[in-house]
């Protein structure tokens, strides 16, 4: 949590804003039809309703296994975290991105929630959370994999269709692994 403290410091203080111009020019260089389409179904898991409805059967399938326990805490975390991302994209001034850097073709939301600022990416944090949780949960190395492959082309599609900064992405991956940190404190790892 004193990392996501520190750098949303870093971020409201403009620290980071020269490394986010650059970041965006350097993601955005190699523009194609396809990267849009592959960077827009990414970021389909962090979409509120993708994200949510699992992260629900997720919790319903701990309660009913016998971790109870744990599925109140990552209800509590997820609930507490998406209210941190809403009060800070209300509060935290963050410039906003260039309109012309707009990659993405849509994937338009059911839920439309219009925020001040971009910081943090709450597609990020839903996205680490959920499947921070799967990696945390099951010791499987293909699953493994997989799920960091997924987080690593989340984040940079957030950026290469030009609808975040690199600094939200990262701050959104700070806030979902502090509370994942939180969530599976003194709990027993693997399912």
């Amino acid at each position: 949590m004193l990392a996501f403290v520190l750098f949303s410091g870093a971020v409201d203080f403009g620290w980071l804003h020269g490394f986010d111009r650059w970041s965006l020019r350097e993601f955005q260089s190699y523009p194609s039809a396809a990267l849009d389409t592959i960077g827009d179904t990414f970021s389909l898991l962090g979409d509120v309703e993708i994200s949510g409805s699992f992260f629900a059967v997720l919790l319903i399938f701990l309660f009913f296994s016998g971790r109870r326990s744990l599925s109140g805490r990552l209800l509590i975390t997820f609930l507490i975290t998406s209210l941190v991302e809403i009060v800070l994209k209300t509060l935290l001034y963050q410039p906003p991105l260039p309109t012309d850097t707009l990659r993405s073709t849509g994937n338009p939301p059911l839920v439309e929630v219009s925020m001040t600022f971009s910081y943090p990416s709450g597609h990020t944090l839903r996205s680490v959370l959920l499947l921070g949780t799967a990696y945390l949960l099951w010791n499987n190395k293909v699953l493994r994999i997989f799920v960091l492959m997924a987080l690593v082309f989340m984040a940079m599609s957030r950026v290469y269709l030009g609808v975040h900064w690199a600094s939200d992405v990262i701050g959104g991956a700070l806030l979902g692994a502090a509370g994942l940190a939180w969530s599976f404190r003194g709990s027993k790892g693997g399912a």
